[in-house]
């Protein structure tokens, strides 16, 4: 695993195996080693503590789970039959949303210094659904009701697609589509705080206000989230982060802060197409510190093929920054 490391103390393995091979020389003699296998016998001079040797067949398949103690088998390893752990880049299967909404949050009352708490998919599902409507919007008590997101979630298992070369026809066979508004009259005008988190594999396919969130509304902010290995079609307005914002431009503005869209096709005869925001209309938005990196954004609307950007597909009235 370390051919040489210069000052060997401050180098740290955990959670390592290697076949054929001791993990490391004898000259990183101090290294710190937490959960590390081999199936070779410590070289001589090798002062490297704590690696444990085990024999071939105690690191295959199901034996691996009781001989590698330490291995988290549940997120980050996947045993293989008859062969060794593979890492497994994203999650198990088991823990990719199955389509289904939350019928409560993972805690917290709503509040600002007490938020609404998602920890997977069925309970961001259940904030997109349930907060994007005119009578539960601002929550029973007519005030903006907040949210904060405190684990990666994963829409759905992104290693079974192509993400070099995704179509619709590829995603809409294995994936499970995610949630749109039928009209302007409704949007999210909560705060919802991704926390640094990272949402993989959203799938909207054809819908009229395509992204994470379909439709933000005055006073409605998101912030500190992450899109990636998504695949978003629309056909009128498509955003990584946001499909439309729409609201009247004297109210409170809707903002966009601290967001980043990468590995991500967003796409279809949409009139207005963005990396973050796909159009919006009448309200005063703010869209700051994001990035689009490594996406394919276009528009095959006949009239106006150029209706595509990197970060906003389409603004009139209102104020936009």
């Amino acid at each position: 695993i370390v051919g040489s490391a210069w000052n060997s103390g401050t180098l740290k393995l955990i959670n390592c195996y290697s076949i054929g091979y001791f993990p490391t020389r004898s000259n990183v003699s101090k290294a710190k080693c937490t959960n590390v296998y081999t199936d070779t016998a410590i070289p001589e001079g090798n002062t490297t503590e704590n690696v444990t040797v085990l024999t071939l067949e105690q690191m295959k398949g199901e034996n691996a789970k009781l001989n590698m103690i330490g291995f988290d088998f549940e997120r980050a390893w996947q045993t293989v039959e008859g062969g060794y752990p593979v890492h497994y880049v994203y999650v198990r299967p088991d823990y990719v949303w199955d389509g289904t909404k939350a019928d409560s949050f993972a805690g917290g009352s709503g509040k600002e210094n007490d938020p609404y708490l998602i920890e997977n998919g069925a309970q961001l599902y259940k904030m997109v659904v349930d907060y994007s409507n005119a009578s539960t919007a601002k929550g029973a008590e007519n005030k903006k009701v907040y949210f904060k997101l405190t684990k990666d979630i994963y829409l759905n298992d992104v290693l079974a697609s192509d993400l070099q070369n995704p179509s619709v026809e590829t995603w809409s066979s294995i994936f499970t589509p995610w949630y749109s508004v039928a009209n302007k009259e409704t949007g999210f005008c909560g705060d919802f705080d991704g926390d640094g988190h990272t949402v993989y594999g959203l799938y909207c396919n054809n819908t009229r206000f395509s992204g994470l969130v379909s439709m933000l509304t005055e006073g409605g902010n998101i912030h500190n989230l992450n899109l990636k290995n998504s695949y978003i079609r629309g056909y009128e307005s498509a955003g990584g982060i946001v499909g439309y914002v729409y609201g009247h431009y004297t109210l409170s503005p809707a903002t966009v802060s601290y967001c980043s869209v990468d590995n991500t096709v967003i796409e279809g005869t949409a009139k207005q197409i963005g990396g973050i925001v796909g159009g919006c209309n009448d309200i005063g938005l703010t869209v700051t510190d994001c990035s689009v990196t490594k996406s394919k954004i276009t528009s095959t609307n006949a009239d106006n093929p150029n209706l595509a950007s990197g970060i906003i597909g389409y603004g009139w009235g209102g104020t936009k920054k």
